[in-house]
This record gives structure tokens, sequence and C-alpha cells, in this order.
């Protein structure tokens, strides 16, 4: 098995680095995982394919940092990662997770609710009772610009539901991650017209701030239009990992059955 080092830290452009990492459930509904090697580079656009028990959730949660009890090693932007013990605070407020829910507080502002981000930054408190510095007031509005929210900044969220999941993104990138995780379910209940409209946003303020995104193809359709690579699970093991271009419609069919055709859908959207 090929060891990374703890006391050398991994090249600034990369944002992930996993080697021949292995993990086991008992239940048969998980895959788990079994031997995954990959690298992510920052400035990389990556989509997760694979249906229900295929092993694509674990591997979400190992890029986000919370993934438990696997055997292997793993770092993430630039520190190690064990499968008994969180993340650094540092890494942690590297990575962004954006998921299910949305998980604002309805009675504040778009504007509070993105400074939320700046929670790992400061410490649960501070953020708390808006002990907000300069530069935490600036990433905010950067944040809110680069998602279209400026002019709602001092809305009450709860007055703007359509605007949910383009808040909790917003938070994402007040945190000044070097990744940014989109789990199942990041578009909420859009469809796939919503959905398109929030990928083509988050993957232009991706290359934007360069960062490593990796995002849960939903739909085989977004993943090929928005992704540069494609990393494919099947039994828990990595089958497909290369570009776009290289899985065509049968190999969509052969690899994840119960997206057949989805890949087609790319010529209408």
């Amino acid at each position: 098995m090929l060891g990374l080092d703890p006391d050398r830290p991994a090249p600034l452009k990369i944002a992930a680095l996993i080697s021949d990492l292995s993990s086991e459930w008992s239940g048969r509904e998980r895959a788990g995982l079994k031997d995954i090697s990959l690298t992510l580079e920052h400035g990389e656009i990556a989509a997760v394919l694979g249906t229900a028990g295929s092993g694509a959730e674990e591997l979400m949660q190992l890029l986000a940092g919370t993934l438990r009890g696997w055997t292997g090693s793993a770092l993430l932007v630039g520190a190690l990662f064990r499968p008994d013990r969180p993340l650094s605070r540092r890494a942690r407020r590297q990575i962004a997770v954006l998921g299910r829910e949305a998980g604002l507080i309805g009675r504040l502002s778009v504007r509070r609710n993105v400074l939320a981000g700046r929670a790992g930054h400061l410490g649960a408190g501070a953020a708390l009772w808006g002990r907000f510095a300069l530069r935490d007031r600036l990433a905010a509005e950067l944040a809110m610009e680069q998602t279209g929210l400026a002019e709602l900044a001092d809305r009450p969220a709860r007055d703007l539901p359509g605007e949910a999941r383009r808040i909790a993104l917003a938070r994402c990138l007040c945190q000044e991650p070097r990744l940014l995780v989109l789990e199942q379910g990041w578009a909420g209940d859009a469809d796939l017209l919503g959905q398109e409209r929030l990928l083509r946003l988050v993957t232009s303020i991706a290359r934007t701030r360069h960062l490593a995104l990796v995002f849960r193809g939903e739909a085989a359709a977004l993943a090929a239009r928005y992704a540069d690579r494609l990393l494919g699970m099947r039994n828990g093991c990595l089958v497909y990992d290369g570009p776009v271009d290289g899985l065509g419609g049968r190999e969509l069919d052969r690899f994840f059955p119960e997206m057949r055709g989805a890949a087609h859908l790319r010529l209408v959207i």
C-alpha cells in the first residue's frame, strides 16, 4: 500500500489525495469502498456517478471529510485525514459542503445567513453574536455578488424560499473553501432545469475561484455537460475515472443501468 507521509504536506495544487482506501458496511444497501485511489487538483470539476449502493455516497462522504471506519491513506486540502478522528479545524474550514438541507435561519437576513459561513474562522460564539471583522464582511459581499444575491442582502431569508439554494451556496463560498462538495440532494427539490441553472452558476464560480468542485451526478446529462471528469462507482469500486468524452451513452447504460438513456438528455437541455 502506498502510504502518505503526515509530515510532508501535499502540493498546493492538490485538493485531495486518496490511496488504497477501503471501507466496509454491514448493511446490504451499502457497498462500502474498495481500493479507491484518486487525486483531485484545485480548479478541477468532477462528478460522482453511481446508483444506490454503488459506493458513490461513501466517496462523497470521504471527500467531505466525514467518512469513518476505513483503511488506507487520505489527504484532504493538505491535511492528513484519519479514519478515527475529525479533520483539524483548519482543514474543515477549507472544505465546504452543500447538502440536501439549506439550513437557513428564516428570521435572519440573507447577509447574516451568508456570514454564518465564517463560523469556522471565528468560532461559533463570535459568529452567533455578529462579531465579524472587515475580512469576514468582504467575503460575504463577494459571495453574494457572485451568486446574484447582493440586492437581496437585507431581506429575511424566510421571504425568499425560492433562493434558499443560492443563499446556502453563498454561505459555502463565504467560508473561502479550497474544496467544494455538493452531496446527494444538493439542488433540493429543483427540477432538471433548476438543477442545470444552479450547476451552471456553481461551476462558473468554481472556475473563477480555482476551487476543486465535486458534485453528485444525479442527472447524467448535467454531469456530462458541466464536469471535466467523471468518477463512476459500482459495487464500491471506482470503475471509471476519466474525461466526459471517454464515457458514452452505452457505457452509462452498462455501468449505471438506473440512468439508462439519461446521457442523451444533454442534446435537449
